[in-house]
């Protein structure tokens, strides 16, 4: 049994430039694999760096101060004047 296939050059040059783009693509995806595990490190490092940094807005102070304790108590106190009125 003997099967024909049509345009037979053709059929073999697109299967040839299939698998020429698939090692392509591989490679290129090989190769930025080991670009990330070479610059990995580093962008950890810069993470871990960054996040350990506190701002003014991160965190508050573990002591607070006789002012900071006023302070708080005038807040309180005023939004709860502020909600006895609205009620």
């Amino acid at each position: 049994m003997l099967i024909v296939i049509s345009n037979v050059r053709k059929k073999v040059i697109s299967v040839v430039k299939g698998v020429i783009l698939l090692a392509l693509l591989s490679a290129t995806g090989v190769g930025l694999a080991t670009l990330y595990q070479a610059y990995a490190p580093a962008l950890s490092t810069w993470i871990e760096e960054e996040s350990a940094k506190v701002g003014p807005m991160d965190a508050e102070p573990l002591e607070k101060s006789w002012f900071d304790q006023k302070m708080d108590q005038y807040v309180i106190k005023l939004q709860d004047l502020y909600y006895q009125e609205q009620e």
